[in-house]
């Protein structure tokens, strides 16, 4: 009898503490749901829902120590990826063999893009100008595409992601645009895709950096899309350099340091650019 009582006693115990467990972990998996709830069917005034989950989500991503955290509502998210859609690159034959690109971003497409540049598909040009400034930044993967059309070989860059081995981009050697010399124009604010892209390009000595100190941001975002089309976007990882510098908060010094004045009807760093691709050629 003793002890068919200290089993059953046991087993009130072990149930007990399986309860609440589990069902700590039911109310912490539900509290925001609780919370919702909670105030749409308790809180005497109106509530408008949509901004009341916006707050919510726009809460958490203020928690992270992240500045580049960000709620885009649907409708915000689907005028993100148009504008990717139908961003067209600028050019501009500049003569003597030499064009100018300028990129205020990186876009899917951006490869496709520059290769069907007339000059570049008749192969006619020596050299190219590519203006980063403004750019701040866009799709990781083509920064590095970009950098492989340069490149003949050596690192691009090196990244670590978080929950995934880290890993080295590399160029191979099969890039459409190795034998053209290169100048890239940047500004105090280019940063991220458009830093790597710079950043691979100095330090395999392919081409010179006219302009200013870039932006410096060396961490890796992305997109979440949720169940209602929303989305939000936070860091996920860094990217380094191809000799292994952070350029975080930091930014990637110009060969040569020079900006545009704003009082004169010309653009100086794009005639400097102009200038040293020309002794290059």
């Amino acid at each position: 009898m003793n002890f068919k009582i200290s089993l059953y006693i046991l087993l009130v115990v072990v149930v007990f503490l399986a309860g609440g467990y589990f069902g700590s972990k039911f109310f912490q998996n539900n509290l925001l749901d609780f919370a919702y709830d909670s105030i749409l069917k308790n809180y005497d005034g109106q509530v408008d829902s949509s901004s009341l989950k916006k707050s919510a989500l726009e809460g958490m991503l203020k928690s992270l120590s992240d500045p580049n955290g960000v709620y885009a509502d649907k409708d915000d998210y689907a005028k993100f990826n148009q504008t990717e859609e139908i961003y067209k690159i600028e050019t501009k034959n500049l003569g003597q063999g030499i064009i100018f690109i300028r990129l205020d971003q990186f876009p899917l497409n951006l490869i496709d893009q520059i290769k069907n540049i007339p000059e570049i598909k008749s192969g006619q040009i020596k050299g190219i100008i590519i203006d980063l400034r403004n750019n701040l930044g866009g799709d990781f993967e083509t920064s590095v595409l970009l950098a492989d059309e340069f490149l003949k070989d050596g690192i691009i860059v090196k990244e670590e992601i978080k929950g995934y081995p880290a890993k080295t981009y590399t160029a191979d050697s099969k890039g459409g645009l190795v034998d053209l010399s290169l100048v890239i124009i940047q500004g105090k604010e280019t940063s991220s895709a458009a830093e790597i892209f710079s950043a691979a390009i100095k330090e395999n000595n392919r081409g010179k950096i006219v302009g200013e100190k870039s932006y410096g941001k060396g961490t890796e975002g992305q997109w979440f899309k949720l169940s209602d089309n929303s989305a939000i976007h936070f860091q996920v990882g860094k990217w380094f350099t191809p000799n292994g510098n952070w350029l975080n908060k930091k930014g990637l010094e110009p060969d040569i340091n020079i900006f545009d004045e704003a009082k004169t009807s010309v653009d100086e760093v794009v005639q400097k650019a102009f200038e040293v691709i020309n002794k290059v050629n």
